[in-house]
Formats: structure tokens, sequence, C-alpha cells
């Protein structure tokens, strides 16, 4: 885990709803919680949509729309962060989501492609 996102995590869910989104491509969702409990995170996230449960994967809208109606939110009072420009941010503002890209792992083959062309409303490096 990145040395800053536990804190972000804990600090933001004192004031939002949090929920995780993810394509999971090599793991399927009950490992990723597993994962999320044995680094002691799980209990900051109120929901989840893996694409083996949902059947879809980002950009489809029902991978976002699971949890927005799940937590009775309108896209435009949500906020998605994510570190994939095709899937996370487009996938996010098409629906009117704000968007967050996360650029911030210098070890990622992703992070490396990218370019500062975005539709998102900011890039994060930390």
């Amino acid at each position: 885990m990145e040395p800053n996102a536990k804190t972000a995590i804990q600090q933001l869910s004192k004031k939002y709803i949090l929920g995780i989104i993810s394509d999971t491509g090599f793991s399927p969702g009950r490992i990723m919680t597993q994962m999320l409990e044995e680094i002691c995170v799980k209990q900051y996230f109120s929901g989840f949509s893996y694409s083996d449960e949902t059947g879809v994967a980002k950009p489809h809208p029902k991978a976002f729309n699971t949890l927005l109606n799940m937590f009775n939110i309108a896209p435009e009072n949500a906020l998605h962060i994510g570190d994939i420009e095709h899937t996370d941010i487009v996938g996010a503002k098409k629906l009117g989501m704000k968007a967050i890209r996360y650029d911030g792992n210098e070890e990622s083959n992703i992070t490396h492609s990218k370019n500062n062309e975005t539709q998102a409303d900011i890039i994060l490096k930390d």
C-alpha cells in the first residue's frame, strides 16, 4: 500500500461514504476483500463492486451504478479515484461523476504510458 494511502482512507471515511469499484482480472472480489482485511483498511469501505460479481468491467455504467444505487447517491455527488484513463476516468465522467486520476505508482506499466491528456478533474501523484 502506498505510504499515505491508509491515512487518507481513514480521514476520508470520517466524512464520506467510501466504496471500491474494481476490475478483478487477477483475483476474485472475495480475495480482494480478504487482502483489504489483511492490510487493515476494509472497515473504512461501505460497499464493493467487483467485476466478477457484477458481470461487467469499467467503464461499463453498471460497475459504477452498483455502488451509486447501493448508497442512493447521484453521480454528480460522487467522486471516483482511479489509475486508468480509459476505464476509471472515462467511465466515471460519462456518468457525470467527478474523477481523480492517480499517477503515483512509478512501477506501473500503465503509469508509464500515461500523459497529461485526461478527462480527470485532477491528477494526483500521492
